[in-house]
């Protein structure tokens, strides 16, 4: 069961609470900021032609997306602050897909930047990026240096962590697809071989039950 919990964090990045209210209540400050009514599958760059941003998704659900391929990195729900890891260098190296309708806060960076100074913020930031960082290694154990077969199962193990209520509205194809490089035929035949095995029931391509996952194929 500790095994699945931590996948669960894996899978939806999670904040400090009393550092995340401390930064939202600061960037609340900011004139000005405009609000952004998103509908689900919507992109949102971090950037446009005049200015950089930093987000806080204050409803829905949002996933974080690599511009270079569009590799799914994380999912978060609101209240969520987006953009802190890259407040200094106003590079960019990801993109914002939304799952469902969200609200998001945009507020100019250089504006968040000289009120974290002001408010000596600079503790709450690092908490932030602190278990940023700390995701993104967990996440890199997971698909670096792993069989095939070790990141599926990871996934369907990530999968069958959710609520019910998620879970039965998740493709494990698409889940899979969207948030690693396995091919479509590759992931097919592990999820058959599985299926026929008795070690897990799919319907429809949601995950309906696990019985016990092989450590190897």
């Amino acid at each position: 069961m500790a095994a699945i919990l931590n996948r669960k964090l894996i899978m939806e990045m999670k904040y400090n609470v009393d550092a995340l209210q401390k930064l939202t209540d600061t960037l609340f400050m900011s004139h000005p900021h405009h609000v952004i009514y998103a509908a689900p599958k919507q992109k949102l760059s971090f950037k446009d032609e005049s200015c950089s941003y930093v987000y806080i998704l204050t409803k829905g659900m949002v996933d974080i997306r690599r511009n270079s391929d569009g590799v799914i990195i994380f999912t978060t729900k609101g209240k969520a602050l987006l953009g802190l890891e890259s407040i200094f260098t106003g590079l960019y190296f990801h993109h914002l897909t939304c799952v469902t309708e969200s609200q998001i806060i945009a507020i100019d960076r250089l504006a968040a930047l000289d009120l974290f100074n002001a408010k000596n913020s600079w503790q709450a930031v690092s908490v932030i990026l602190s278990q940023a960082a700390e995701y993104h290694y967990r996440r890199d154990s997971m698909v670096s240096g792993c069989t095939t077969y070790d990141i599926i199962r990871n996934h369907l193990e990530m999968i069958w962590s959710y609520p019910e209520e998620d879970r039965v509205n998740i493709s494990v194809f698409d889940f899979i697809l969207n948030r690693t490089r396995i091919s479509r035929s590759s992931l097919n035949k592990v999820l058959k071989d599985l299926t026929l095995g008795g070690y897990i029931y799919l319907r429809r391509g949601r995950l309906i039950n696990v019985v016990k996952i092989p450590k190897s194929y």
